[in-house]
């Protein structure tokens, strides 16, 4: 039940800047048109509306658990307001009904309280991101959908979060050094070109090589291959290393994105996927 006392926001600069973004992308690339009109549905039900609440232990406390190679939130999860999610969850999966069989089925299923999204958050911040407690397949409902759902449900409370923590310490991997989740994408930022890693699920960064491989050190050049699409090569490009296995996405910044910035741009290299 929604709470009535909840603060009402107005739509962020950042958020009016990611939707006009979409609507370009729509017609500049037709084949995207359908997928960037849901991703700004979803957009502006994950970013506008209520202002996020939550409680967390000092960040200060963070370097305890990044001491030990575990993300912070593993360590010191925030307290999230599980109705908010809760709400959260329902004012995006009910808008896109129209356009997604299994949104009938999850609305159902979180209406039912077959699926409690204060606890799938907390399993999947925890790291559990098969969330394979959950009987989905039972309730019609595909994995890769909900985690979908669950991401844009988590990441404007996670991102009032990670904005105001640092990272003191050196994090060799591709993996969030805050909630775990493996990076979407690494930007190239500024014109020094510094490379920063972002995460899709709670919008941290943290600094990453500009050379070779960020999860294994790979340095080989025919190791550790730098693909692109012929005229992108000075603004999306393709990290792809054969000792490890990563397939890394970086695009070039001027500044950091900002969080539904990472969703659209994410859209935007979507075809990188298939070099």
């Amino acid at each position: 039940m929604k709470n009535p006392f909840r603060t009402v926001e107005p739509p962020s600069k950042d958020l009016t800047s990611s939707l006009e973004n979409l609507e370009r992308l729509g017609q500049t690339r037709p084949e995207l048109a359908e997928a960037s009109r849901t991703l700004a549905i979803v957009l502006k039900q994950a970013f506008s509306g209520a202002k996020s609440t939550f409680e967390i232990i000092s960040t200060e406390a963070y370097p305890l658990a990044w001491a030990e190679g575990r993300p912070a939130f593993q360590v010191f999860p925030p307290r999230l307001e599980p109705a908010e999610l809760q709400d959260r969850a329902i004012s995006i999966v009910s808008s896109l009904r129209r356009t997604t069989p299994e949104a009938h089925r999850c609305l159902s299923a979180i209406k039912r309280d077959e699926i409690d999204v204060g606890a799938c958050a907390s399993r999947l911040l925890q790291g559990d991101f098969a969330l394979d407690a959950l009987r989905l397949e039972e309730l019609g409902i595909g994995a890769e959908f909900f985690r979908s759902v669950l991401r844009f449900v988590l990441l404007p409370s996670l991102a009032e979060i990670t904005k105001t923590a640092t990272l003191p310490v050196e994090w060799p991997s591709v993996s969030c050094p805050y909630c775990g989740s493996q990076a979407a994408l690494a930007e190239s930022r500024g014109l020094e070109t510094a490379r920063f890693l972002r995460c899709g699920l709670c919008a941290g960064d943290w600094p990453a090589p500009r050379l070779g491989c960020p999860e294994c050190g790979e340095r080989d050049s025919d190791r550790c291959r730098i693909l692109f699409v012929e005229g992108e090569e000075n603004s999306r490009r393709l990290v792809l290393c054969e000792s490890c296995g990563l397939r890394l996405k970086v695009v070039s910044t001027l500044r950091p994105l900002s969080p539904p910035s990472i969703a659209v741009v994410e859209l935007e290299a979507i075809h990188l996927d298939f070099l």
